[in-house]
This record gives structure tokens, sequence and C-alpha cells, in this order.
């Protein structure tokens, strides 16, 4: 069902579901991002039972690739703070209470430094890597923060930026064309 039927049917308001920027395993081809997902009751109390997949094991990255973020979930109170739970568990939520997992992504595969930089564009105009993942752990620099049609990569910065991250982890490969 999509989220307006659930909500019709069941006493429930889902209040996100969108990209979990970050949560990707890095790689020349990296994982598929994960999810931000918030429910909870719309009135009266509710129990949630809940397994939360991928939160001690998150989805491993291959070749050179790094480590999807782990799933975690949390109990969000009425006045906004969240509250760590358990990964698999059951939990009472009051009437303006949500549950929130962020999920996990899948795992990258080959070395993050040798994805193509305007994938890496991409993946900032879509917002599942942040700027600053972009520069950490892609080695891509912007010549601007704009996101729309206007971001634009400094090349000459991501090269220099790139063998300095390889001389950095002692990297003797050179990169791919």
């Amino acid at each position: 069902d999509s989220v307006e039927i659930d909500e019709q049917k069941y006493p429930i308001r889902v209040t996100e579901i969108r990209v979990r920027a970050d949560s990707e395993g890095a790689g020349r081809r990296r994982g598929a991002p994960g999810f931000r997902v918030a429910y909870g009751p719309k009135h009266d109390e509710m129990r949630a039972f809940y397994v939360t997949d991928g939160c001690h094991f998150p989805p491993r990255g291959v070749r050179g690739g790094g480590d999807a973020a782990a799933s975690l979930p949390f109990k969000v109170t009425t006045d906004g703070q969240e509250e760590a739970l358990p990964p698999i568990a059951s939990t009472d939520l009051q009437a303006d209470e949500l549950l929130l997992h962020l999920l996990s992504g899948g795992g990258g595969y080959g070395d993050p430094l040798q994805r193509e930089v305007e994938r890496v564009r991409e993946d900032v105009l879509s917002e599942f890597v942040t700027f600053e993942r972009a520069r950490d752990v892609y080695g891509v620099v912007f010549a601007n923060t704009e996101l729309s049609d206007a971001l634009a990569v400094d090349i000459d910065a991501t090269a220099r930026h790139r063998e300095s991250l390889r001389a950095m982890r002692g990297d003797n490969i050179p990169a791919e064309a």
C-alpha cells in the first residue's frame, strides 16, 4: 500500500521516508543509499515491534569499497529527543512519539577515489552524498556549493586532493584514467 492508504486504514502517521545522506558504502561503484523512516500513532498508545537488520554487521564493501552505514533504531519523544533503541525489540509509543529507523545502504565496490567525478557530482545533487563526504572520501573538490545545475567540480583541485589522499593512505597504485 501507499503511505496515504496505510494512514487511512490504520491509526498511524508516517512523518518521513527519505534518503539518508552518506549511508552508502563508498566505492568506484557506490552502494545504494539507505533511508530514514519515521512513523507513530495518530492518537492513543501503540506498541511497535521491529527488527533492525544491519545494525551490528552493515553491508560490507569489497575490493577497496567502503562499508555502508549501520542501521540504527530510535524512539523520538514528544519533545523531539532521539533515544537509542536495541536492534530487535518492541516499544510503546504515545501519541506524537515516533519510531525512527536510520536504514543502512549497500556496500561499495572498488576504490572511491576512482569514482568518476561527474557521478560524485550527481550523488551530491541527489543528496545521496554530502559535500564533506565527496571531499573527504571520494576526493572531489567543488568550485561552488550550490545544489543546482551550476554545481561545478574543480578538476585540478580534485586531482591534487586525490593524490594527497592516496599518499596519506600509502598507496603505490597510480590512479586509473
